[in-house]
């Protein structure tokens, strides 16, 4: 028996003559929602709209028609047409049956989805877009051990509201992860971790958003690698707060020189006792053409910052990289390329090494300390190494200048046409030698 609708299985087919019903479509034959269904004449479970369906015909009380089906399900088995309208319901009715959930290429515009744990969420590719349908709610919030990946998240209007964004990771999600989707427009935020862990988010390109794109506070052991990030509207590109142990690795953040942010890359505050032991890693990144500083940490436990590539702070007045109330720095292998104030400006740290990094072309100074101690500064070059960029570069002024430490070694550094001083240090008890001025 063929059934060109579900609303023909319902309401034509008289289930005690035809127990078996090829469906063509949900609505209309071809718009793959359609599917086998079987009729079992004892069940009388709740129905879901798309894998157990009730029976209208005349006189039928108790039995179900079941869709035969292997894998995932997919969204349009559940009524979701894919065409810009409203598909929430069909989305959640499909959400609340715990199992993964497949979306086929269209735009569904959708709001206030739930994924319940251990559910995957996934896109037949970034043409599967999910379009806000209400901006006071996230389109999709995860819970623990949920995946979602392959899939578009757009909002046409742009709207601060903290309540809005593309993805929200709730209190206490664990073992998410996030990958390869394309987030666009004016949500507030991209990604909201809240009290969340283990959080993964790798592979994704996201451009604009109305404050930052990706946010963690509190939390520990998450994970930001591999992402393209651009456009961004609010102070940074991603902000951490009170979240320990964050790697971000791998992402390219900033604009061009026609479009460049005045946005931060990376800000971090740990100023929570819970949190003291607070671990960041940056590590391998290309921040550029960013008015904001490619990375600003206040207040962490333990800062590595290695084998990055930060052409930022091109606002004058503003460093490349702000360290402030900061320990155990390993400050390693970085090139630092134009900044409008400083490279490396740092106040108030202790214990750590500098070492291996190329800073030139800074309106001002390429390494400032203040008040910091137990910091080796080793095999640096420093200056004007290369033609100076004409969309920003500079002269610097100094090379390294330390004021107020105690116990730093300085040594093995190279320092080139720096127009006031290579070298400035004042602190007690420094060790200071076999530099070289060129």
């Amino acid at each position: 028996m063929t059934a060109n609708s579900i609303y023909q299985l319902v309401n034509n087919i008289d289930p005690s003559v035809n127990g078996f019903v090829h469906v063509l479509g949900y609505y209309t034959p071809g718009d793959h929602g359609g599917g086998d269904f079987f009729w079992d004449s004892t069940a009388n479970e709740d129905v879901d709209g798309g894998r157990i369906i009730k029976s209208a015909f005349p006189g039928v009380t108790v039995g179900r028609w079941k869709r035969r089906y292997t894998g995932e399900l997919n969204v349009k088995w559940f009524g979701a047409k894919g065409d810009g309208s409203n598909d929430s319901v069909y989305f959640q009715n499909a959400i609340k049956t715990g199992l993964n959930i497949f979306i086929p290429e269209g735009k569904y515009a959708v709001s206030g989805l739930v994924l319940q744990g251990n559910q995957a969420f996934f896109g037949e590719s970034t043409l599967s877009e999910l379009q806000a349908f209400e901006t006071d709610k996230p389109i999709l919030t995860m819970g623990e051990f949920s995946r979602v990946k392959e899939l578009s998240f757009y909002s046409p209007t742009y709207v601060a509201d903290p309540n809005f964004c593309a993805i929200k990771v709730n209190n206490h999600g664990y073992s998410v992860i996030i990958e390869n989707l394309r987030i666009t427009g004016g949500f507030t935020n991209a990604v909201n971790c809240i009290n969340s862990n283990n959080v993964s988010i790798f592979n994704c390109f996201i451009s604009g958003m109305v404050e930052s794109q990706i946010v963690i506070s509190k939390g520990t052991h998450n994970v930001i690698e591999n992402n393209t990030m651009e456009k961004c509207g609010g102070n940074s590109f991603i902000r951490l707060i009170n979240a320990a142990t964050v790697i971000i690795k791998n992402n390219y953040i900033g604009g061009s020189d026609t479009d460049r942010p005045s946005a931060q890359g990376i800000y971090a505050e740990s100023n929570d006792p819970d949190y003291h032991f607070a671990v960041l890693i940056v590590d391998s990144n290309d921040i550029d053409n960013i008015g904001g500083q490619a990375v600003a940490v206040v207040g962490y436990y333990s800062v590595r910052i290695k084998s990055n590539w930060f052409s930022a702070g091109r606002t004058v007045g503003v460093s490349a990289v702000y360290l402030n109330s900061c320990a155990r720095i390993d400050f390693n292998g970085n090139d630092i390329y134009t900044s409008g104030y400083m490279g490396l400006q740092m106040a108030d740290c202790e214990v750590g090494s500098i070492t291996n990094n190329q800073i030139e072309q800074c309106k001002d100074t390429g390494i400032f300390m203040l008040r910091c101690k137990e910091f080796c500064i080793q095999s640096n070059q420093i200056g004007s190494l290369t033609p100076k960029d004409p969309n920003g570069g500079y002269d610097m002024k100094v090379g390294l200048s330390e004021n107020q430490g105690d116990y730093n070694i300085i040594s093995n550094n190279i320092f080139k046409g720096n127009t006031t001083t290579n070298l400035y240090y004042e602190g007690a008890h420094n060790v200071v030698n076999s530099n070289i001025s060129m």
